[in-house]
């Protein structure tokens, strides 16, 4: 299975990160369409299961061994409607 991760310490870090990434990215998971993106998949698979992520997914969100990088470099924020 390899080796894995904890990037958050607790579930309100975690809905805090997602907030303010997962949530705002035009990559967000929709209804009928699925996970666009393999980081908040990974992440949401993790929050049900034991808090862990691949050491890959760890990477990409800059976990440094104690904390995950404000923002998400995959990112994609959607427009605000005007």
């Amino acid at each position: 299975m390899g080796e894995r991760v904890t990037p958050f310490s607790c579930g309100s870090y975690f809905r805090d990160w997602k907030s303010r990434n997962c949530d705002r990215c035009a990559l967000r998971w929709e209804a009928g369409q699925g996970w666009q993106c393999d980081i908040e998949a990974a992440l949401q698979y993790a929050y049900m299961d034991n808090g862990t992520v691949t050491r890959e997914i760890g990477k990409r969100l800059r976990f440094d061994g104690r904390w995950v990088a404000d923002d998400c470099q995959e990112r994609e924020l959607v427009e605000a409607p005007a």
